[in-house]
């Protein structure tokens, strides 16, 4: 497999692009885990979302909560980002991928959207090569 890594040093401001700023993709290629790290882990979430031409390629699964006493299903919104939890210096293996290739000639872009108060966030898209 190879891979895409992309790295912040230090401290990142909520919704900034992490370095590189972005991969030209030569051949078209399959995502196939994502992996975070973080040097110092999150007092909060911490979330990042990966763009293909600016379009996430993580899914967006929508989900339901039913209240145990009332009995009411509460939807909550969905969203295509991925995140390292509280307290987290890592998370390994995240593989919640639209069904999608990624085409030759995209441009492969990585974004913190909420830093979560951590730092030094390495971010490393694993993939294979469809050609």
């Amino acid at each position: 497999m190879e891979k895409l890594i992309f790295h912040q040093h230090g401290h990142a401001a909520s919704n900034t692009r992490l370095s590189p700023s972005a991969y030209y993709i030569e051949e078209d290629i399959t995502p196939k885990v994502v992996r975070i790290y973080a040097g110092t882990a999150p007092s909060a979430d911490a979330t990042f979302d990966i763009y293909d031409d600016g379009v996430s390629i993580f899914d967006n699964p929508a989900s339901q909560t039913l209240h145990r006493t009332t009995g009411e299903i509460t939807i909550i919104e969905a969203g295509t980002s991925v995140t390292l939890g509280v307290g987290q210096n890592f998370e390994d293996a995240i593989e919640r991928f639209n069904d999608t290739i990624i085409e030759k000639g995209s441009w492969i872009s990585c974004d913190v959207i909420g830093t979560g108060n951590g730092k030094d966030f390495t971010v490393i898209l694993e993939y294979e090569s469809e050609e």
